[in-house]
């Protein structure tokens, strides 16, 4: 009977630090995803069950490098191009903006919020130099697209010793 308990008590041990080890791993790969909206400045709407809007949200990113250039698109929906800022300080990308609440008279009950709305700033770590200079950005149908030429390496200089 003992070496049964042992058995289970092992064998929920070991799953527990398998669940443990995939809710990392899973927290890992999507923290940097995630950007907290900082709705203090605007009046929360509750709903039904008094829960508050969501503080997080998802703004999708790809951020693709190709040789000359490193190319991002990410989907801010709901913004004015005037809404947004963006900036590159110390080889790191800064997106910045506030998503409104556009809410025409609300009658009846909420029963799904995901949307967050507020401040936001969202930085990238940049994998290579960029040309500021160069770096071109547009904003169509909740779309973010920028173009980010990377700086000319410097050419590798033999020098000889005397």
């Amino acid at each position: 009977m003992m070496t049964a308990l042992h058995e289970i008590r092992d064998g929920l041990g070991r799953a527990w630090d398998s669940v443990s080890e995939g809710w990392q791993h899973l927290y890992r790969r999507c923290k940097s995803a995630l950007t907290h909206f900082d709705n203090k400045s605007q009046e929360v709407s509750l709903s039904s069950s008094g829960n508050k809007r969501l503080n997080w949200g998802l703004l999708s990113t790809d951020l693709v490098d190709d040789d000359n250039c490193l190319r991002l698109t990410m989907e801010i929906p709901g913004l004015e191009k005037g809404d947004i800022s963006v900036s590159i300080e110390d080889d790191r990308l800064t997106i910045s903006g506030t998503k409104q609440l556009q809410e025409e008279h609300h009658r009846g009950n909420y029963h799904i919020m995901e949307c967050a709305y507020g401040n936001f700033q969202r930085r990238i770590p940049l994998p290579a130099s960029i040309d500021e200079a160069k770096v071109e950005a547009s904003y169509k149908n909740g779309i973010l697209r920028l173009s980010l030429p990377k700086k000319e390496q410097s050419l590798r200089v033999k020098i000889e010793v005397k």
